[in-house]
């Protein structure tokens, strides 16, 4: 529902999947819907474990979306005093604006005044018409410039955006752009036909939603149809979805770097590994998540390196999740303590991510067969690359590659399982498929001291387990 005045339009409910895509593979935390309407797309996010409010003024439409969220505030979304009032000292880790700027005269001005209620590293997620879409251009071009009940015409529309102005608004505000997505308009197009065939207004708004006919076109015709609209957005999308993050504040306690590494009986390894970092970046934070019965967590205090123990084992996964979540760095790189990698490529990769924007780098092994590894195993990396590469349709080159630089705020955003072995290929590919910047880099790969702990077949079956999750979960 759009209140505007005295006027009311009832709308079919209908979930922006332009917007649910952005946030369903982050880690679930807490959202501002803003202009939140019935909530269907709220109720959609809180069904993959966010924590939704919503911001509406029709007393209608909040009365259905006050039993689907947490909290919805009953104002008009122009009283930004009111709800500030109302949201006290909540921050969020997301701010969605689905199909509401093009209703505002101003949208940068209220776009601006509610940044301030997502905290420091969050993300803003805006959906917007696409005015220049294929079918208004036809019209247009026909002589037809006609106002509608919905869609791209709809009469209550006062803005009207292409990718490009969307774009410019959003980095107007300050906020870094991270990706630019779309909705399709190919079936769509078909849409007015097929709610009068279905319904959808009046006394069933869910009509749409529930009809077989739409679940079974977003199982199987929707995704491909997104694919093909997002190789020309401007012309065939109906929907430009744009998500951007909020600049960090800068904390002058916290180290620029953290080198995190998991150990296990690297008694022979630690101290060499250790001081080569401190040498190459000495202002480092170097921290060992480890479950050894040697003496490397001794000699590595003694070098001055943070050990956080996870002892008894609890396997490589959830040792791969806590010095991930322990690092304290803004760039985390992440190494292994058996000096098979490369240390002088510590602060290129950290550059990368501070300088350049990244999201994650990936130190690639396999650029060509290392003496240091043996056969089967290049072979076995070479071939899940190009599993990943076929079913992300994008290329992947090292999968398992130990040496990572990642921002911690992305990890911090991230949703995966912890639990098994192969985490670092959902770390790789879960950030591929929310969009986030990454860049590869091609390292050397040196023989290992000491002994491998790796299980080559447990290892193969995450990897494989891994590939589908991040692709289609």
């Amino acid at each position: 529902m759009i209140n505007l005045g005295k006027r009311t339009y009832p709308y079919a409910e209908e979930i922006n999947e332009g917007v649910l895509a952005q946030l369903a593979h982050q880690r679930p935390g807490r959202v501002l819907d803003v202009g939140c309407g019935r909530a269907a797309l709220g109720e959609a996010l809180r069904a993959r474990g966010w924590d939704v409010w919503g911001v509406g003024s029709d007393e209608g439409a909040a009365a259905t979306a006050r039993t689907r969220l947490q909290r919805v505030i009953a104002r008009d979304l122009l009283d930004v005093e009111g709800v500030a009032a109302d949201i006290g000292d909540t921050r969020f880790d997301a701010l969605v604006f689905s199909d509401v700027l093009e209703h505002l005269y101003d949208p940068h001005a209220v776009l601006t005044a509610y940044l301030p209620f997502v905290r420091p590293g969050g993300r803003v997620v805006v959906s917007v018409p696409n005015a220049v879409v294929f079918t208004n251009r036809f019209k247009w071009m026909c002589g037809r410039v006609e106002y509608e009940d919905t869609g791209v015409m709809d009469r209550t529309h006062i803005r009207f955006f292409t990718v490009a102005t969307i774009r410019a608004l959003v980095e107007a505000t300050g906020c870094h752009i991270e990706k630019v997505d779309s909705t399709p308009n190919l079936v769509r197009a078909f849409l007015p036909l097929v709610k009068r065939v279905l319904g959808g207004k009046g006394d069933n708004p869910r009509a749409l939603l529930d009809s077989p006919l739409y679940k079974a076109y977003m199982r199987l015709v929707y995704p491909i149809e997104r694919g093909v609209c997002n190789l020309w957005k401007s012309m065939l999308a109906f929907r430009i979805v744009v998500t951007a993050r909020v600049p960090e504040l800068e904390d002058p306690t916290r180290p620029p770097l953290t080198v995190a590494m998991i150990t296990m009986n690297e008694e022979r390894a630690v101290e060499k590994v250790i001081a080569d970092i401190q040498r190459v970046a000495p202002l480092a934070e170097v921290l060992l998540v480890d479950s050894s019965r040697d003496r490397t967590p001794d000699l590595a205090e003694a070098m001055g390196a943070r050990v956080v123990r996870q002892f008894p084992p609890k396997g490589y996964g959830p040792a791969m999740d806590l010095v991930l979540r322990s690092a304290r760095g803004r760039v985390v790189v992440t190494l292994d303590c058996d000096d098979t990698y490369p240390p002088e490529m510590i602060p290129v990769l950290a550059q990368m991510l501070e300088e350049e924007g990244f999201d994650v780098v990936d130190g690639v092994r396999t650029w060509r067969k290392p003496a240091a590894m043996p056969w089967l195993n290049y072979l076995a990396n070479v071939g899940f690359a190009l599993v990943a590469s076929a079913a992300f349709g994008r290329l992947v080159l090292d999968l398992h590659s130990g040496m990572r630089a990642y921002r911690r705020g992305m990890i911090d955003e991230l949703r995966y399982d912890p639990k098994g072995a192969a985490l670092p290929v959902e770390l790789l590919l879960r950030p591929m498929r929310m969009g986030r910047r990454g860049k590869t880099v091609n390292i050397d790969y040196r023989p290992r001291i000491g002994e491998s702990t790796m299980r080559p077949l447990e290892s193969a079956a995450w990897t494989l387990k891994r590939i589908w999750r991040a692709r289609f979960r």
